[in-house]
């Protein structure tokens, strides 16, 4: 039997303890105040719920409220030290949601507008992609892991975290340009399929790939990104210049003195392949 719920909360004790029991918590203590702090994990997705019908305290553990109709995080856990889910509900906001997640913090497909209410510490990988999103006031200024934007309505990145240990995909948006708070990617810079006509502004540290493709780059003026490792972490572009082509490893990647067959084993991707296959390229370099 699924407990109904007439109210956003139980107000007994004993409604409490029978709720927690159906969705199998039996390691927790409810405090004075009817707070319930648990100690395992807790799980009820897709029960249709549209309001957390217990407040949450601390929970030492995941907390996964996905799949249900909520249209707020009232009551949700102040600290998780797992993970948090409430991806696939109705949330336009993530207000009354934990202030700290000990490891990921999942919240696509839902309706957000606003990343108000985010936790300030995530331990490991923040997904807000498939939202409503025109923003990211409110992010953190520090993600541990992945940040993950995509498949919103983003024109910019502004009020996006400085730093970001893993990667950061901010593909299928509006963007019309990368100026952003954006310093340094650990991992990959993903920006796909957007409306760029130029790279500048883009963070000024990727440690891995930058991906660019299916936009309308023209021009590499003001792009000043700096690899961390070696030319087979390269961006992904299609339609930049063959002489800026030429420049940029000339500059930045010091790879200029490479044959066509020594770089080939390198080409990520069959346009830039192509690019420099062409003949202007093979006559440019005399290959």
């Amino acid at each position: 039997m699924i407990f109904a719920i007439p109210t956003p909360k139980f107000t007994s004790l004993n409604d409490i303890s029978e709720w927690l029991r159906e969705i199998s918590i039996s390691q927790y203590i409810v405090r004075e105040d009817l707070t319930v702090d648990v100690f395992q994990n807790v799980a009820f997705p897709g029960k249709n719920l549209k309001h957390l019908p217990v407040s949450f305290g601390v929970i030492k553990g995941d907390f996964n409220c996905s799949a249900n109709q909520l249209e707020s995080l009232h009551g949700a856990p102040r600290v998780v030290t797992g993970e948090f889910y409430c991806a696939g509900n109705r949330l336009v906001s993530l207000e009354y949601g934990p202030e700290i997640v000990g490891q990921r913090y999942l919240c696509m497909h839902n309706r957000l507008k606003s990343l108000k209410g985010i936790a300030q510490e995530i331990g490991s990988d923040f997904d807000c992609e498939y939202n409503e999103l025109e923003t990211l006031q409110y992010a953190p200024s520090h993600i541990s892991g992945n940040f993950e934007c995509s498949y919103n309505q983003l024109k910019s990145l502004q009020h996006s975290p400085v730093t970001v240990a893993g990667d950061f995909h901010c593909e299928h948006n509006q963007l019309g340009t990368l100026a952003s708070n954006l310093m340094e990617v650990g991992g990959s810079f993903v920006c796909d399929t957007n409306q760029l006509r130029n790279l500048e502004g883009a963070p000024a540290i990727v440690k891995k790939h930058f991906s660019c493709q299916e936009n309308n780059i023209e021009t590499l003026a003001g792009f000043n990104t700096v690899f961390g490792l070696n030319f087979n972490h390269m961006y992904q572009c299609d339609g930049i210049p063959i002489p800026e082509l030429k420049e940029y490893y000339h500059e930045n990647v010091k790879y200029v003195n490479m044959t066509y067959q020594e770089l080939s084993p390198f080409m990520l991707h069959s346009t830039l392949s192509e690019t420099l296959d062409s003949k202007v390229y093979r006559k440019q370099r005399k290959i």
